[in-house]
């Protein structure tokens, strides 16, 4: 897929083309008002594919579902289509075409869709998603005043494997998923246990807006440069935001992370300390320093991640906090530093 797809001519992305990608799993990172959601949603009513649209919290699936303030909202007022959002069980709503009979508004079953948060899904047991065809899951990185959700990661995967099933087992496709959000966390749980981390910050590197993985069936995409934002830059808000870090973060995807802090070293200067998961602390061998990396040598101490190995790494190198503050270590990625913050709890 080329670059200039990815929008249309109005500027805004085209989730139509995103949906499109041959891919069953598609995340894509871009600033704000890029019309992610309401493309999508205009795509999935539009294509009769019938979806589940997920948010993290039982509060802010709440307000999707309430009519008045869904997102599906503005989708159908601009095509003059008749969808409304009505309650299916509790937790979960239903997108619903409708007709007027005799002045009152009649439900056509079954849904269109459905609305459920990610903290209420993967507590529903018996929900028949037998009928689903793609999963738009909106927000999935939260904000930064927002709680996050205790192995939400796992959850979101539980969800996937509730809804699809085997489906593929009987000749069937599997459920589309498209992922979507703002550019506010980098290492949120989504990419650091899936991997993705690091595919994130080649892409940085290389200054790549799409980044295929086929063996994954996985593609992501960075929206640095949307037309949208572009335009956006002289509104009222961001003429007063201007040279803050949301303004960054909304306008030019930006994670406030300077990736020219970390490379690879040679690793002949350095003797491996200690090993734990999938990192390596190694000490130079002339100087009070430290570098992590995920490139294994020699046979230093290991420590595991279960929740026993962590407790006893952090008892025995509580001077890691210490030599991290004061910029004593040295990370071959921002992958092995928000790892080694995760191991450490800091």
């Amino acid at each position: 897929m080329r670059e200039r797809d990815l929008f249309l001519p109005s500027g805004y992305v085209s989730m139509r083309a995103v949906f499109e990608l041959p891919f069953t799993f598609i995340w894509i990172v871009g600033g704000r008002g890029t019309g992610k959601t309401y493309g999508a949603l205009e795509y999935l009513l539009n294509e009769n594919i019938r979806f589940m649209l997920l948010r993290r919290t039982a509060s802010q699936a709440q307000i999707v579902q309430n009519p008045a303030m869904s997102p599906i909202k503005s989708v159908v007022s601009d095509h003059n289509w008749q969808y409304t959002v009505a309650p299916v069980v509790k937790g979960i709503g239903g997108v619903y075409e409708y007709d007027s009979v005799d002045g009152k508004d009649e439900l056509i079953y079954p849904a269109a869709g459905y609305i459920a948060s990610l903290s209420t899904f993967a507590n529903v047991r018996g929900f028949d998603a037998s009928d689903i065809d793609a999963i738009f899951y909106d927000e999935f990185i939260k904000e930064e005043h927002e709680k996050g959700m205790k192995g939400e990661a796992d959850a979101l995967l539980n969800a996937y494997e509730t809804m699809n099933r085997n489906r593929e087992l009987q000749g069937r496709k599997p459920i589309k998923m498209v992922a979507a959000s703002n550019s506010t966390d980098l290492a949120n749980p989504y990419f650091v246990r899936l991997g993705l981390v690091t595919e994130f910050e080649r892409m940085r590197t290389k200054g790549m807006m799409i980044r295929e993985l086929p063996d994954r069936d996985t593609c992501i995409i960075d929206l640095r440069h949307s037309p949208i934002s572009d335009q956006k830059r002289n509104t009222a808000l961001y003429r007063m935001a201007r040279n803050t870090e949301f303004a960054s973060m909304a306008l030019d995807n930006d994670f406030g992370i300077d990736m020219s802090m970390y490379k690879s070293r040679s690793l002949k200067e350095y003797n491996p300390m200690i090993a734990v998961g999938e990192l390596t602390i190694y000490r130079h061998k002339s100087r009070q320093e430290f570098y992590v990396s995920p490139h294994k040598s020699g046979n230093p101490p290991y420590y595991g991640t279960s929740k026993q190995e962590l407790t006893r790494f952090r008892l025995h190198n509580r001077w890691l906090v210490s030599a991290y503050i004061r910029q004593q270590i040295s990370f071959e990625s921002y992958f092995c530093e928000t790892l080694l913050c995760q191991y450490l709890k800091y």
